[in-house]
């Protein structure tokens, strides 16, 4: 189905998911990911506030263990994936609870948001605040229309945070025409 689909699935059956699951999981791709070479890992893991506060922490806290276990033999950043929707006070306990988590930075994706400004200006909120660096899913879309990385470009200049953003996916840039596309890639530069 649609990227909307997936996550409202995943979101529904990560419930169901024990510690000993994920940390399974987690652990069966860590072993694979070295086996081949890899020497950093950086998960977007999910952080849904908007289901029970056990299942909220429980992918990160079994990211953070096995970070800890594999520590001698892999680097394991822990990028969660903050919510897509504009934050409740309910929200923002939850996200002020993580921020006291060893975390090592923050991701999201402020273009699903129904008010992708107001997104972008909480993530970086929390970022700054917390001098923590992003990794930001961004414009996952066919549609040329779809530019939340100007947003993004342009708080990364506002809050002086050039070299600690990235952005990821893009999609939507390779369905711009070349003049709009020129000009996104540039306004990415200037934001390095």
């Amino acid at each position: 189905g649609t990227l909307m689909e997936a996550i409202n699935s995943y979101t529904q059956a990560s419930e169901g998911f024990t510690e000993e699951n994920i940390k399974e999981r987690m652990t069966k791709t860590i072993l694979s990911a070295i086996a081949s070479g890899t020497t950093t890992i950086r998960t977007h893991i999910d952080f849904s506030t908007r289901v029970n506060e056990e299942t909220t922490f429980r992918g990160i806290q079994m990211a953070l263990e096995v970070k800890k276990e594999f520590a001698p033999f892999i680097d394991i950043q822990v990028y969660p994936l903050f919510p897509f929707y504009p934050y409740s006070d309910k929200d923002r306990k939850k996200i002020e609870k993580l921020l006291t988590m060893d975390i090592d930075g923050i991701g999201g994706a402020p273009h699903l948001c129904t008010e992708p400004t107001e997104c972008v200006e909480e993530l970086f909120y929390y970022a700054v605040k917390n001098n923590l660096p992003l990794d930001i899913h961004t414009d996952e879309s066919d549609d040329p229309n779809i530019d939340t990385v100007l947003t993004i470009a342009d708080n990364t200049m506002k809050y002086k945070y050039e070299g600690k953003v990235v952005v990821d996916h893009l999609c939507s840039l390779s369905a711009m025409d070349q003049e709009k596309a020129n000009y996104v890639l540039k306004k990415m530069q200037e934001a390095k």
